[in-house]
């Protein structure tokens, strides 16, 4: 695979099998990676195209870590509101092109140690629309967005020398130590 999209395209050919779904059929999909295969336009239209889901309407969301739930979220939502009746949520990332393999120092091992927990694949779900009769839907969720650690985790824009992922692990378990629980305990 040499794009994010080929990833993403993989994936949802399994999920696509799996829910019985032609392509075809499909009325949203939602990229949700944080690598691209080009800047513009969104990755939704080349998973798109090399599946041939002709009909979809199609967009992206980035949201690192949270992405794919943030698009399952979307879907879910967009299904109860009536918007459609079926869609795809799909993410390829090919991260290991923002990791620092060659840290120069100390401070940039700390500083990347968080992006070797990275990978590349791909991953994907589809969502149909329940019957009255089945009552599936997505029970219990929690979000929360906060603002203030907003800089510990990190990869600059493009025209910075070397888009490498620069983080803060310490401040990133404070975090979670900070709102976990109590969205587990809501939940």
């Amino acid at each position: 695979c040499r794009y994010p999209s080929d990833l993403a395209v993989e994936a949802s050919r399994v999920a696509l099998q799996n829910s019985g779904l032609d392509p075809k059929d499909l009325e949203v999909i939602i990229s949700c990676g944080v690598a691209r295969d080009v800047e513009e336009p969104a990755t939704a239209y080349i998973i798109q195209q090399k599946l041939g889901a002709v009909n979809a309407y199609v967009f992206d969301i980035a949201n690192a870590c949270n992405g794919f739930i943030s698009g399952l979220d979307i879907l879910d939502s967009f299904i109860a509101s009536g918007r459609c009746k079926n869609g795809l949520v799909a993410v390829g990332d090919i991260l290991s092109q923002y990791v620092t393999w060659d840290p120069g120092s100390k401070k940039d091992l700390h500083m990347s140690s968080m992006g070797y927990t990275f990978g590349d694949g791909g991953g994907a779900a589809v969502l149909v629309k329940a019957t009255d009769a089945e009552n599936i839907t997505i029970r219990a969720r929690w979000f929360l967005s906060d603002s203030s650690y907003w800089k510990v985790a990190v990869i600059p824009l493009m025209d910075t020398p070397r888009r490498l992922f620069k983080s803060n692990a310490s401040a990133i378990e404070q975090a979670a130590l900070k709102h976990v629980p109590a969205g587990v305990q809501d939940v």
